[in-house]
């Protein structure tokens, strides 16, 4: 008997070794309880992670300063991957606490992928994502939508502080004896923009490489875009209403702030008015702040705009200015509405006006 019991402790002890990593254990370096932390989560790019040996257990942080709508997602690279989702609160260290507040299985269009939306308060939260059978291995990459005043923004301050390799792949595009392509050209975060050694590139890219990338923005216009159904639910009459627009690809890595990049679109627009006037800029506005809708920038309008780009707007600017007019009121407003994920600014010109 003595004997057995020695040997079913010996037993038990090489079991909870074995299952020691993966399992529930406090002192896992990766289990349910544990999972590997991968930082903030990127609302403004990619989360990718990867199912291994090592890893099967994956985390991410974040943190909203006001109330906010927060969809997440995981966007499966490998076939027949099965995902489930728990959403938690977290410590001020990013550490999930207590119990799951919203989890998910299998929402997702394909049946084996997680989609979870919540309506959430200002605070800490840690996202966590592990697959059905522990056994399964694969990439998966976490998507993320947010609507609210307490989402995210993203205020690029510098080429250094927002993309990876940045300065090099700049160089790239200003080099004319380098055979520079657009991933070359355009590196992680602004991946929209086509520039490239001074050509205009294939008619395939409709992108136009404005003075061959020598600005120091680095802004083009996109060719081709087609905001026309605007015009259905935008304030409009005799006096009023949408009278031009255009999209700008924004390659954020060489663009010192959004400060600049407004600064930039006013000065073109009143380089065009010529000595009728200029334009006086206002301020960004974060979406969901007191100003960022208007008579014009209502929630429709907004609701049509990011169906268009496939993403929420974050913020926008607007600079008006009033013409000359004999009894009468003649004025435009320059909206620039930002989509950091497409890289691109959206800009609406309104008139607006009467007779006196």
């Amino acid at each position: 008997m003595r004997r057995f019991l020695i040997a079913l402790t010996a037993a038990a002890t090489l079991a909870a070794c074995s299952t020691d990593v993966g399992s529930d254990s406090s002192y896992a370096t990766d289990s349910f309880r544990n999972p590997t932390h991968h930082g903030e989560l990127d609302f403004f790019g990619s989360n990718v992670a990867e199912f291994s040996n090592e890893e099967n257990f994956h985390g991410w942080s974040f943190t909203l300063t006001g109330s906010a709508t927060v969809t997440l997602g995981t966007e499966l690279q490998t076939a027949n991957l099965d995902t489930v989702m728990y959403l938690y609160n977290a410590d001020e260290n990013g550490k999930k606490s207590g119990p799951n507040i919203g989890k998910d299985d299998n929402s997702g269009e394909d049946g084996i992928s997680s989609v979870l939306t919540k309506e959430l308060e200002a605070g800490r939260y840690f996202i966590q994502v592990k697959t059905s059978n522990q056994a399964m291995r694969g990439r998966f990459n976490l998507t993320t939508e947010c609507a609210g005043v307490g989402c995210p923004v993203l205020e690029p301050t510098g080429v250094a502080d927002y993309c990876w390799s940045a300065e090099e792949s700049i160089g790239k595009c200003l080099d004319d004896s380098l055979d520079a392509t657009l991933e070359g050209c355009a590196p992680s975060g602004a991946a929209s923009i086509l520039c490239c050694n001074g050509t205009i590139g294939t008619e395939d890219e409709e992108w136009y490489c404005a003075d061959h990338c020598s600005g120091s923005l680095m802004t083009a216009r996109e060719w081709g875009a087609d905001l026309e159904p605007l015009y259905t639910v935008f304030v409009e009459d005799d006096y009023q209403g949408l009278e031009d627009y255009q999209v700008t690809a924004v390659n954020s890595c060489a663009s010192p702030d959004l400060e600049a990049l407004a600064d930039d679109i006013v000065d073109n627009y009143n380089g065009a008015l010529e000595d009728e006037g200029s334009y006086e800029r206002e301020a960004w506005v974060s979406r969901g702040n007191e100003g960022f809708n208007d008579f014009f920038i209502t929630e429709d309008v907004m609701t049509m705009l990011d169906n268009m780009m496939g993403e929420p707007a974050t913020q926008r600017f607007e600079a008006s200015v009033e013409l000359s007019c004999n009894n009468c009121t003649d004025g435009r407003t320059v909206y620039g509405i930002f989509y950091p994920k497409a890289g691109k600014l959206v800009e609406l010109v309104v008139r607006w006006g009467g007779d006196s």
